[in-house]
């Protein structure tokens, strides 16, 4: 068993994921980096000159583009080598489903069971409100920021920021959310534990969700289209290209492909019932097959098996600091 060092005060639970990985990594925790094979953290700045002087394997892992921008596996800090697993160096989301949200995890969210979100819409009586209300929600906190890696700038902040406030300008999208000039600002937030919840249920009010992701790496695709899905919209979405392996084109409304918010309202004025049916309906399929085939344990396990051949490797080349150092 080798043992781990969390520089952070919630890396326990967050940082290389759950206990469970942990396990399936073979890794203990421990409380003092001096009884510790590797040190791990999310972000750049946890590894001070001081622990990295231990001379421990240095290892920064992270699925968030903010935590970490390094777009090279590896990097020298004080004369140390951090080894680098994020969304730009590309090991560690290597599918579009690693933010899935799997039915067993839907029940301490508050959220319905798929049977109850994800039947196929049939007539009009299925939508959420009659299909004529076109209004569209968006719940989201705005922000301004900056995300480049590599010289290329990742952030979606200013293309989300036009399109809600335009759209909310116009009276075509009921804006909630935080930080908004002209919002009714919804009294919860994501670290609310019924955030979820509360989402899903304003989402059930509207036939069209506005839920792009912050940026856009490959393969970042965040619980955000899911939820819009499972609740019956249809999504206005942005992110990664990588979408397109698993979801066609002209099934969700992609607001990187049309660039301008205009044109998302002319689409939506002009889509009948047939076509915004076909489109839900495909994208509910879409969630049905993930969910019947595992989709999000697949892409953990992808991604805890890139790790544990990099763990095994690189301790093996190492001198223990403990008893042993076997990484299952």
């Amino acid at each position: 068993m080798s043992t781990v060092f969390f520089p952070e005060p919630d890396g326990r639970g967050r940082c290389l994921g759950n206990e469970a990985r942990l396990k399936q990594l073979g890794l203990d925790v421990v409380d003092t980096p001096e009884l510790a094979d590797i040190i791990a953290a999310r972000h750049m700045e946890d590894f001070t000159d001081a622990l990295l002087a231990y001379d421990r394997l240095n290892v920064l892992w992270t699925p968030e583009p903010f935590h970490n921008t390094e777009d090279l596996p590896v990097v020298m800090r004080a004369g140390k080598l951090i080894h680098v697993f994020n969304v730009f160096t590309t090991n560690v989301l290597t599918d579009n489903f690693y933010f899935i949200q799997e039915p067993d995890t839907w029940d301490h969210l508050g959220v319905q069971a798929p049977e109850d979100r994800l039947k196929p819409i049939e007539t009009e009586a299925d939508l959420n409100v009659p299909f004529d209300n076109k209004r569209i929600i968006a719940m989201m906190t705005r922000r301004k920021y900056e995300l480049v890696s590599g010289g290329v700038e990742y952030s979606l902040a200013t293309e989300r920021a036009n399109f809600a406030l335009k759209g909310a300008e116009q009276g075509r999208v009921d804006l909630h959310g935080k930080g908004w000039p002209i919002t009714a600002t919804v009294g919860n937030t994501r670290k609310d534990a019924n955030w979820r919840a509360i989402k899903i249920e304003m989402f059930g009010g509207y036939n069209f969700a506005f839920c792009p992701e912050n940026s856009f790496p490959d393969y970042y695709v965040t619980e955000k289209i899911w939820d819009a899905i499972r609740a019956g919209c249809l999504p206005i979405w942005a992110g990664p290209e990588t979408i397109y392996e698993i979801m066609p084109r002209n099934s969700f409304i992609d607001l990187r492909e049309l660039k301008k918010s205009r044109r998302v309202f002319e689409l939506i004025d002009a889509m009948p019932f047939e076509e915004f049916r076909r489109r839900v309906n495909v994208l509910k399929d879409v969630y049905r097959n993930a969910l019947a085939t595992h989709a999000r344990m697949r892409s953990h396990a992808r991604t805890t098996r890139i790790l544990n051949a990099f763990l095994k490797a690189q301790l093996a080349l190492r001198t223990p600091v403990g008893q042993s150092q076997s990484v299952v």
